[in-house]
């Protein structure tokens, strides 16, 4: 079968001063898209410049291992893509490591530092860097008007799924999106590095969604997991919940 790629149109030059989204920029996407966006009430709203999401949950580093309570604050950039994850976790009220994971000019990176002053892991290179442009896609669904963007194509497969690339910094991932009757996107498919630095080959991922709730006037994930797929069997590394989203809205 032909496959046929959906570009969105061209955005910002001939649209208002404040990019606000309208049916038009929908027509060129794959239905199960168009639904998803409408849903979701991106219509009327501005397009979105930058996007702060606070996160609490609970993280493990491997099945054997005791889960740990986390508290995270991620601040994005939509152009040119890009975030900041400031967590910390542990077993009780004191944080046992502090997390940074951040994606900034294409170049990813993971530090963690045990009680916050020694340093335990420090990924960088083309896996790490391959593994944050996947995560920027996957966490896309908390600013959706990033979809319209130019530097998006999508791939229709049918009526309830689509597979989306973004090209970042000469970089292209893509995933596979899933959807529900309603529009809601349920699951995200992706191959990303579980292991930086050890030679492997990109491990099946996803991030099931448990929830939505409305955010700054939109419907958002407000929970959902991250699962490797692995040989051994599936393992959830990570639950979380959105507690707070805020977006620097373009015009504003």
């Amino acid at each position: 079968m032909e496959q046929i790629w959906f570009l969105p149109r061209e955005l910002g030059l001939k649209m208002s001063p404040i990019n606000v989204v309208t049916v038009e920029m929908l027509a060129d996407l794959p239905e199960p898209l168009r639904k998803y966006l409408k849903w979701s009430k991106v219509l009327g709203k501005p397009l979105v410049r930058r996007v702060t999401v606070k996160q609490t949950g609970r993280i493990r580093q491997t099945p054997q291992k005791p889960w740990m309570q986390f508290r995270a604050t991620e601040s994005y950039s939509i152009d040119p893509p890009g975030f900041v994850w400031d967590a910390s976790a542990g077993y009780g009220r004191l944080p046992l490591f502090t997390v940074r994971d951040s994606y900034a000019d294409g170049k990813g990176s993971m530090r963690v530092k045990l009680a916050g002053l020694f340093p335990v892991v420090n990924a960088r290179g083309s896996e790490m860097d391959h593994s944050c442009a996947i995560r920027f896609l996957n966490e896309m669904m908390w600013f959706p008007s990033a979809f319209l963007h130019s530097n998006i194509s999508w791939q229709a497969i049918d009526d309830n799924s689509a597979e989306v690339s973004l090209l970042a910094h000469a970089r292209t991932v893509s995933a596979k999106l899933f959807f529900d009757p309603d529009g809601r996107i349920t699951n995200f498919f992706a191959r990303r590095y579980k292991d930086i630095g050890t030679d492997s080959e990109p491990t099946l991922w996803s991030t099931p969604i448990t929830a939505y709730r409305t955010f700054c006037g939109l419907r958002l994930p407000a929970a959902g997991q991250a699962v490797w797929h692995l040989e051994s069997g599936d393992f959830t590394y990570i639950d979380l919940r959105v507690d707070e989203i805020t977006y620097d809205w373009d015009g504003s």
